[in-house]
Formats: C-alpha cells, structure tokens, sequence
C-alpha cells in the first residue's frame, strides 16, 4: 500500500472504525476479497461504492479520492507563489497613502477652481448692475469675462475628472 493511496485510506477508516474486511464488504455489498484488493491497490471501488464507503465513514468523495489533498496542495503553490511575487505590504500602504494625499489635493484644488469660477460667474453675470465693478475701480468687457469664466469650468472639469480617475483607479 501507499502512503495516503486509496487503498490506504480505506484500510485506515475500517480499522478506525472497527470493521473487519468481511463486515465491510456486507455493509457496501461486496465480498471480503474486493476489500482486500481496495486496499492493497490492485483494484478500485467503482463509482456506487465510493458513495456507499463515504456515507458509511461520513467522508467526502473528495477526501476518499486525494483530490482535497491535491487541492491544499495546489493552494499551498499558489500561496507560495503570491507570496514570492506579491508586493512588499509596506509599499501596498505607501502607495495607498500617496494615492490618499492626491485626491486629497486635487479635491482641495477642486473646491479652489469652484469657488474662483462661482466669483467669475458672480462678476460676469451681475456687473451689469454696476456695482460689482465699482469694486475693481477696471472694466472688463463681456467678451473676456465669458471667456475667463468658461475656462474656469473647464479648469473644474477637468480637476473633477482627475478626481474621478484617482478614486477609481485601484
């Protein structure tokens, strides 16, 4: 027999559980001999009787089979190779921490760009009035306030879309 082998682990679940070849093989509807042949690797459990052996020991078919032992050790792999190729935690932190203080930063520039193109918009709209201009002690004409105004919407466009673009990005 081989170490952790079909025929290995049915030999081990009986013996755990106290059954002989013979009391198994009435319990699954099979003869002492094929027991015996399981568990010596010589032949193998068909499809019917795996299910009767796992309901029996209150196994997976999974487990019975190798294929949960294959998959811890797929997984063990793939932990080592995340671990070999992953990036070091402390830069996961200092990047994230870079990518906080731009947004941040662009947000605050954001809020800058809305509130000089709302004082624009406030000149541009309401110097008509006259006494927004009486401030300034200069004119502007309506040409060049509609073009610094559209500007700053452009200005608070794009920050917007800078801020958009660093939030989303992972």
């Amino acid at each position: 027999m081989q170490q952790n082998s079909l025929g290995q682990k049915i030999y081990d679940l009986r013996t755990q559980h106290g059954y002989s070849q013979e009391t198994l093989g009435n319990l699954i509807g099979v003869s002492r001999q094929s027991i015996s042949k399981w568990e010596l690797d010589t032949a193998s459990p068909n499809a019917d009787n795996i299910i009767e052996l796992c309901k029996l020991f209150s196994i997976s078919a999974d487990y019975l089979l190798g294929a949960e032992e294959n998959l811890h050790q797929i997984e063990k792999n793939n932990d080592e190779v995340v671990a070999t190729t992953s990036p070091v935690v402390g830069d996961d932190k200092k990047k994230r921490l870079e990518r906080i203080i731009k947004i941040i930063l662009f947000s605050c520039l954001g809020a800058l760009a809305v509130f000089i193109t709302v004082v624009i918009g406030f000149v541009v709209f309401s110097s008509n009035q006259g006494n927004i201009e009486t401030v300034y002690a200069f004119s502007w004409g309506d040409d060049v306030k509609y073009l610094i105004f559209a500007i700053g919407v452009i200005v608070v466009a794009l920050i917007g879309i800078k801020i958009f673009t660093l939030i989303r990005k992972r």
